[in-house]
């Protein structure tokens, strides 16, 4: 058996998979989130040296500095980090936080930043199971955790990884499908979810500007809610807009009473956009669908309630039995509302007329049946339907 085969044979060594490589990954992550803001500050440093003429390269600097090179090393006393000392969160442990060289202490943010990607890769193999979307959710993953935790870091959201991060959600919609509960999604909602999240927030930006006369937030947020939406789709902008607005509210508000932090101080939002973005890619398909299914099963519950509320004792009683149902949709009694475009408004209410002088006598089971029918036919087949489903309820009603 090869090992793409175990793997999918086994969810439980998937998971497990995904927590080492969440590991490796997240002790990447360090890297990019401390270097990246350096290697841009440098780059800006010397085009504005180019501008005034001097060429001088920064002082205190390597000559090369980006991602793979110089070697990790301590930030006090210079001296390179071997690989031994290099294991995610195992070294920092056994290390007991501090340098093997000089002593001095490591920031916990080091094996928290791995502890959290391995988390969280874990519960992205465990929630989507082995398949190519898991790879396409972990990438956004794992840029969202870059982004937050530099934008936590220097409130700055790189275009260096919000622009590709955009573009890889619009290029993986080509192989995406309406509907899907993974990612990704399809090229529609992609580029509808694109456009409308950069223009969202460039409009609560600018009318924001204009009402106090200061700036709200960054042009990356922007750019970091289109390549949300261009992962997503515009389906879960609403949520994702929402949940960050509220946790930042709760967190703003929290600074202030709790630590007398100035109102003036900015609060950067790339991290809750990040948050519940990625809640979203978890359960957001399931959140937005019950919410959904509720307001049907609601709209439901009152149709029938004015059906049969002559025979009901109480009205509990029929919203305690439709509310244990797990299968709201087979009611879709909403629709029927909508038969109006279908059918003339005499001769629906007619047809409606009828079925409601049937339903009384009936089982409640067999009311639900007639009114799905009403939902899902056309006129002449609906009176067959009804008839159908009127006569094997009246049987079950007389032998019950």
């Amino acid at each position: 058996m090869s090992v793409i085969e175990l793997l999918a044979a086994s969810p439980r060594l998937f998971v497990g998979t995904g927590l080492v490589l969440g590991l490796a990954v997240g002790s990447f992550l360090n890297v990019v989130i401390y270097r990246l803001p350096v290697m841009l500050e440098r780059q800006w440093r010397e085009q504005c040296a180019e501008v005034s003429g001097s060429a001088a390269a920064p002082a205190g600097r390597p000559e090369r500095f980006n991602l793979i090179v110089p070697r990790s090393a301590c930030l006090a006393c210079r001296a390179p980090i071997s690989a031994l000392q290099n294991i995610p969160l195992l070294s920092w442990l056994l290390l007991r936080g501090r340098c093997a060289s000089c002593g001095s202490a490591i920031s916990a943010r080091y094996p928290l930043v791995e502890a959290l990607t391995g988390l969280l890769s874990a519960l992205i193999a465990w929630r989507f199971g082995f398949g190519w979307p898991v790879f396409a959710a972990l990438t956004l993953t794992w840029y969202l955790i870059a982004l937050a935790f530099i934008d936590i870091d220097h409130q700055l959201l790189p275009d260096s990884l919000t622009l590709p991060l955009l573009w890889i959600g619009l290029g993986l919609s080509l192989w995406g499908t309406p509907g899907g509960a993974a990612p990704p999604v399809d090229p529609r909602s992609s580029l509808i979810g694109a456009m409308a999240g950069y223009a969202g927030l460039w409009s609560v930006y600018h009318l924001f500007r204009a009402l106090t006369g200061k700036e709200g937030m960054g042009y990356g947020d922007f750019k970091l809610c289109a390549a949300l939406g261009a992962w997503l789709g515009w389906q879960m902008l609403l949520p994702i807009i929402l949940i960050a607005a509220a946790a930042g509210a709760v967190v703003g508000i929290a600074l202030i009473v709790l630590r007398g932090r100035d109102r003036s101080t900015p609060i950067p939002f790339g991290p809750f956009l990040a948050v519940s973005a990625w809640l979203m890619l978890m359960w957001g398909p399931g959140l937005v669908g019950g919410y959904l299914r509720t307001r049907r099963l609601l709209r439901g519950v009152v149709l029938v309630m004015d059906a049969r509320r002559p025979c009901l004792p109480a009205d509990e009683e029929l919203i305690a039995w439709i509310c244990a149902r797990e299968d709201a949709a087979h009611f879709r009694l909403h629709m029927l509302l909508s038969k109006a475009d279908q059918v003339g408004a005499r001769e629906r209410r007619a047809a409606q007329a009828r079925a409601e002088s049937r339903a009384a006598d009936l089982p409640l089971a067999t009311s639900v049946q007639l009114y799905s029918a009403l939902d899902r036919s056309g006129l002449d087949e609906l009176r067959e339907a009804a008839a159908q489903i009127l006569e094997s309820g009246g049987g079950e009603a007389a032998e019950s």
